[in-house]
């Protein structure tokens, strides 16, 4: 138990590194603290859930020496995670200053916070990939029975963490140097699990999984580009609505550009085909049955 809660921690220890050295910055814990509720998101809805649920199927399929079904659910698993994951990084990059000021510009919480908490979180949000990876990767060692690999990779990437983190924050990049160098140390963690996962032919994702991959990639960096146009032109999103309100003008144009986004994420997934409507009613006939 003990290798397995220091590998599943990683994250956790980075995060509190990373706070420790933004107090050196007045306001620096808010900032970062602010910007982690935003990329903590996606990791808890999506990279727990899926890490939960796909440990013991895998466990299952190991044990039976069933090849197919543990490639089918880690195939599924991966697929899965990114394509809930991608859409939010892209959003998190796309439109970092749009989210923060709708969500907390309000009271002591002023303009220039919210310039900096975006910068973090612009910082975290091509990490946000790495973080669900590991909760997914981290399953091929635990169903085996190995809790030392996740182990040590996770102590590799606090040590990462740690040097980058204290490199760039002194280097001049403040707040958003601990948060690149936190999404950094996720990129080793995940990137030597999935190579030896590889190296040890425990698992590789298959000619179907890579393709589809690429399709929800593509469908996510569209959806980037919507949002950063949403970004640039937000003034004009939100001129209308204050003409119709007193409050809550931002607030209503994020909520706006946010549901137009996750429309078009869905129209671009099934345009490109990451998603088929065949899929879809075979997920929901599995559902019925369960």
């Amino acid at each position: 138990a003990i290798p397995a809660a220091i590998g599943n921690s990683a994250t956790q220890i980075n995060v509190f590194i990373s706070g420790n050295l933004a107090s050196f910055v007045d306001g620096g814990r808010t900032w970062l603290a602010t910007a982690d509720r935003l990329y903590q998101l996606p990791l808890g809805l999506i990279g727990v859930a899926i890490g939960i649920a796909l440990l013991p199927k895998l466990s299952s399929a190991i044990a039976s020496e069933d090849r197919g079904q543990e490639q089918a659910s880690m195939d599924e698993a991966l697929v899965l995670s990114m394509a809930l994951t991608l859409p939010a990084a892209a959003a998190i990059m796309a439109m970092p200053l749009f989210l923060i000021d709708g969500l907390f510009t309000r009271g002591e919480f002023l303009a220039f916070d919210a310039e900096n908490t975006a910068r973090a979180l612009l910082q975290f949000g091509w990490g946000v990939p790495a973080f669900v990876l590991i909760r997914v990767l981290a399953p091929g060692f635990f169903a085996r029975q190995d809790t030392k690999t996740p182990m040590v990779f996770a102590l590799v990437s606090v040590a990462v963490n740690a040097a980058l983190a204290i490199l760039l924050f002194n280097i001049g990049w403040g707040v958003s140097g601990i948060a690149a160098a936190t999404s950094t140390a996720a990129w080793v963690n995940a990137g030597l699990l999935g190579f030896t996962l590889f190296r040890r032919d425990h698992y590789r994702p298959g000619p179907s999984a890579v393709s589809r991959l690429i399709r929800v990639l593509i469908a996510s960096a569209a959806l980037g580009a919507v949002l950063v146009l949403a970004q640039m032109y937000r003034p004009m999103i939100e001129a209308p609505i204050a003409a119709l309100t007193e409050h809550g003008a931002k607030e209503i144009a994020l909520i706006l550009t946010t549901g137009v986004g996750g429309l078009v994420y869905l129209v671009l997934l099934f345009v490109t085909r990451a998603v088929t409507i065949g899929e879809i009613k075979g997920l929901l006939r599995r559902e019925r049955r369960a």
